[in-house]
């Protein structure tokens, strides 16, 4: 099953899908939008075949760690429920982690600290749309605008098989905001990569790459950095589809 890039008229279309998916479910609160314009300083550079080659080798290592991730149970996750929306999310356990994947990703960074959650669900979308949604920035930021207050494509690596976003991986810059004065804005800088696994079954994963190359716009100091993070989406052939997401960071310390 193919999910295809959709053009202008189309686009405009799902925008609006969007809205009012996001008005029928999102606390009226979600869609202010601060002003905060941190993102419009970075620079778009242009990426060398060597940066996109070991982009690409860092990229497939974080696919297996979240296809990994999101289909091992416990003791690599610790269900809990939340009281408050009578639903099971799951944590990291970090020791477990640390013997599953010895090699890990990267060192976390001195002062950091690791955030992790799972989370699985049923939506009323299908598969073709969310792929879309997720791939397209603008997109993406209306439907999470209660946390994302800013996004942006920082660079194409690859454009993927035509008409699809299948193998599509792109450089972006998102800010991230939650409702608490107690957790500081966070910006990040990742590459998110889009695959195809199987007949109706697809891969989107993030990570940052921090460090490697000023080339591609990515911040050595950057205070939050994605480790292999994302979601498989299995089409469910009735207009829904089933959803793991993962969430793994690592942010630096408030008060550092």
């Amino acid at each position: 099953q193919i999910s295809p890039v959709i053009g202008p008229s189309a686009k405009a279309r799902m925008r609006k899908d969007v809205q009012n998916l996001m008005s029928k479910t999102a606390h009226p609160s979600s869609t202010h939008r601060p002003t905060n314009n941190l993102l419009c300083s970075i620079p778009v550079p242009a990426t060398g075949t060597a940066d996109i080659n070991m982009i690409s080798q860092i990229v497939m290592s974080a696919k297996d760690e979240l296809i990994k991730m999101a289909t091992t149970a416990a003791p690599l996750w610790i269900s809990t429920l939340n009281p408050d929306f009578f639903i099971h999310l799951e944590f990291l356990h970090e020791a477990e982690y640390m013997r599953i994947f010895t090699r890990g990703m990267d060192l976390k960074p001195f002062n950091f600290q690791t955030e992790a959650s799972r989370y699985s669900a049923t939506v009323p979308v299908s598969l073709i749309t969310l792929v879309n949604i997720l791939m397209d920035v603008d997109l993406w930021s209306t439907m999470f605008c209660s946390i994302i207050s800013r996004a942006r494509i920082l660079d194409v690596l690859s454009t993927g098989i035509p008409g699809s976003y299948n193998e599509t991986l792109q450089v972006m810059s998102a800010e991230f905001q939650v409702t608490s004065p107690y957790v500081p804005t966070r910006v990040t800088h990742f590459v998110r990569y889009c695959q195809q696994q199987s007949e109706g079954s697809w891969a989107i994963v993030d990570v940052s790459v921090d460090g490697l190359s000023s080339s591609i716009g990515m911040h050595s100091k950057s205070k939050c950095q994605k480790r292999p993070s994302g979601c498989l989406i299995q089409d469910l052939s009735n207009g829904c589809s089933q959803i793991i997401w993962v969430e793994h960071v690592d942010v630096l310390e408030i008060g550092r």
